[in-house]
C-alpha cells in the first residue's frame, strides 16, 4: 500500500513539473522549456493586402500586394488571382511573383476590353493559402487592342488614348508626313513621296492614311471637320500630366483624353517639345498639294513674359512630320 502511494505521488510530481515547463505564452505561443525557454509560434494562415489596380489598358493591367506577415511558416508564392467573377482563387488566373514578406507587383494581361475583373492578392504557406480584400476593375474599351474614349461629342465618335507608336497617352508616338505609313529619319519636301499629287480626303484609305494601315479595323485619321467638331464640343486645358505638358480635352460627359505637347519633325530636326504639337487631319488644301490641314495647339511663355494658350486649325507642309490621333466610328 505504501509503495502505491509512493508512486502516485511521484506521478503526480512529474505531472506538475511536465506542465511547469511547457507553458502557453501571452501571445499564443508555447513556452518549452525543454528547448531553453524559447517561445514556438503557432502557425497560421499569412496575412496579406491588395493594392489598388493602376495602368487599366484594353488588355492588362497592374496590380500587386503585400505580404505582412507569413503566419510562422515561410511563404513559399504569392501574387494576384483574378476573375471575371468575384471571389478568385488561386484556382482561377493568377500570377506568381516571388516569396516570403515584404511588397510585390504583379501584371495581370491576356485581359478581354471592356471588362470588368476582381482580383485580390494571395500568399501561400504551409497552413495554406490567404487572401487580401478584393478590387474589381474594367478594361478600357477598344478597337483591335488598341483602347479608345467617348467624349460625347454628337457624331458619337471616339478618340484613341494615345497616338500612333504611343502606348501611354503621355508618350509623343511616331511622326509621320502626310499621306506617308512609314516613319523617317529626315522629313523634307526632298524626300516627300507625294510631293505635289492631288489627293482627295485619305480618312480610312488603307494606302495613305497611317491610323488604317497601322492599327487596322476601324481606325482612321480624323477629317479636318471632326477636329473642329472636338475643339468646338470639348473643353481644352494646357495641363502637366505625369510631367508631360499637353492639352486636356474634356468632353460633355466628363470623359477627357491627353494631347502630348509632341512637337514636329523638320528635316532632321525635333522642335517644340513641351511646347506644343501638331495632329494631322486625313484632309488636304485643295487650293495647294503641297499643305494639308492639321490641329495645333500650344501652351508656353514667350521671351516678353507673355503666356500663350491656344488651339486651332492650321495647315502644314504635307512633309513636315506631325503626330497622329487615330479615331473610331
Amino acid at each position: 500500500m505504501k509503495r502505491t502511494l509512493k508512486r502516485l505521488a511521484l506521478l503526480t510530481m512529474a505531472m506538475v513539473l511536465g506542465l511547469a515547463s511547457c507553458e502557453k505564452g501571452d501571445n499564443g505561443t508555447i513556452n518549452n522549456d525543454n528547448n531553453g525557454g524559447a517561445e514556438t509560434p503557432l502557425e497560421e494562415l499569412a496575412t496579406i493586402v491588395t493594392d489598388s489596380v493602376t495602368n487599366i489598358t484594353t488588355s492588362s493591367a497592374v496590380c500587386g500586394g503585400n505580404v505582412t506577415s507569413d503566419g510562422g511558416s515561410t511563404v513559399t508564392s504569392r501574387g494576384i488571382c483574378w476573375s471575371i467573377s468575384p471571389n478568385p482563387t488561386i484556382d482561377n488566373n493568377k500570377t506568381t511573383d516571388g516569396n516570403g514578406v515584404g511588397e510585390f507587383t504583379s501584371d495581370i494581361t491576356g485581359l478581354t476590353n471592356g471588362t470588368t475583373y476582381y482580383v485580390r492578392a494571395y500568399a501561400t504557406n504551409s497552413k495554406g493559402t490567404a487572401y487580401g480584400e478584393e478590387k474589381s476593375f474594367t478594361t478600357l474599351p477598344g478597337v483591335n487592342g488598341y483602347a479608345y474614349v467617348d467624349l460625347g461629342l454628337p457624331s458619337g465618335l471616339k478618340w484613341a488614348t494615345c497616338n500612333v507608336g504611343a502606348t501611354t497617352p503621355e508618350e509623343y508616338g511616331n511622326y509621320y508626313a502626310w499621306g506617308e505609313t512609314t516613319t523617317k529619319t529626315e522629313y523634307t519636301e526632298e524626300n516627300y513621296t507625294l510631293y505635289g499629287q492631288e489627293l482627295g480626303d485619305i480618312s480610312g484609305n488603307t494606302t495613305y492614311d497611317v491610323a488604317r494601315a497601322n492599327w487596322g479595323s476601324t481606325w482612321r485619321m480624323p477629317t479636318k471637320e471632326e477636329l473642329e467638331e472636338l475643339a468646338n464640343n470639348c473643353t481644352w486645358t494646357w495641363i502637366t500630366q505625369n510631367g508631360v505638358n499637353g492639352m486636356k480635352v474634356v468632353g460633355s460627359n466628363g470623359n477627357s483624353i491627353f494631347l502630348p505637347a509632341s512637337g514636329v519633325i523638320n528635316g532632321s530636326l525635333l522642335d517644340g517639345v513641351g511646347l506644343g504639337g501638331n495632329i494631322w487631319t486625313s484632309t488636304p488644301d485643295f487650293n495647294e498639294t503641297c499643305c494639308s490641314y492639321s490641329y495645333n495647339f500650344h501652351g508656353y511663355t514667350d521671351i516678353n513674359g507673355n503666356y500663350n494658350e491656344d488651339h486651332s486649325i492650321y495647315w502644314g507642309s504635307r512633309g513636315i512630320g506631325y503626330a497622329i490621333r487615330p479615331v473610331s466610328d
